[in-house]
This record gives C-alpha cells, structure tokens and sequence, in this order.
C-alpha cells in the first residue's frame, strides 16, 4: 500500500512541476507577443541567492496605469566587477521594463543589449556606462578603448 502512495504522490508531485514549467513558458510567450515598455527604477539590490542562485539580486518598480508594480531579477558580477559598481550604477536608477499589457504584473526589466533585441528596444546612449557594469556579454565584448560613454 505504501509503495502505490508513494508512486501517486511522485506523480501528483511530477505533475505540478510539468504545470508549473509550462505556466511559465506560457507567461513568457505571452509577454513576448503583448508587451509594452514602462520606464522602472532599481530599487534594492539584494545579497547573494535570496531569490535564486545568483551573484546578486535587483528589485524594481514601475507604473502602469498609475498603479504600480515591482519586480525583481538575478543577475552574475561580470569579471573584475563588484557589487558596489552594481550599486553606484544602477540603484535608485531608471530602466526600462517591458510588462505584459493582459497582466502589467508580468514583467521584465531591461538590463541587457539581449533583452534590449528581445523586446525591439533601441537602448540608449544614457544606459551604456551601466551596461558596462550589469551585462556581461557586453562587459566582455567591448574594449576600455572603445568604452567612450
């Protein structure tokens, strides 16, 4: 008998979890076909693994509607990079954020040349030198040299 609810409550559990990986998949198709763009600002940024398994953590605001919204996001330090360049570059600062126009909850914010393609957004001069410090494809492919911004 123990062993029949032990193999259902493993398939009850499998199921959530195929649900739960699906949802999101959905969440994410969703907000990639109905979005629009909302300016955010970084709020706090939070200690290794508080959310996930990150380096570091950024939550954010932002308005729609004039009702307003947080999100958050982990992110890896890029090479030499440290939390206080993080911190100097991007807390109480704006960026963009793409939220799902069925439900302005769902939300991502722009951090990255990456996600900047992935919503067709043209990211500004303004946001490079944070780029510099948050993005590390970005970090990585652009020389000091050529890092004039």
């Amino acid at each position: 008998m123990s062993y029949k609810l032990n193999r259902i409550a493993g398939f009850i559990i499998l199921s959530l979890m195929i649900s739960g990986v699906a949802y999101a998949l959905f969440r994410r198709r969703e907000l990639d076909n109905n979005y629009k763009i909302a300016i955010g600002q970084i709020t706090e940024i939070t200690g290794p693994g508080a959310k996930s398994g990150g380096d570091y953590g950024l939550n954010y605001i932002y308005e729609v509607d004039h009702k307003k919204y947080s999100g958050d996001i982990t992110l890896k330090l890029c090479g030499n990079v440290k939390r206080i360049d993080v911190k100097q570059y991007t807390l109480y600062k704006n960026f963009p954020v793409a939220y799902d126009i069925k439900d302005p909850g769902t939300s991502v914010i722009i951090l990255s040349l990456e996600s900047a393609e992935r919503f067709k957004y043209k990211m500004p001069d303004s946001l490079y030198p944070c780029l510099r410090h948050i993005d590390c494809d970005y970090y990585i492919n652009v020389k000091t040299e050529d890092y004039s911004k």
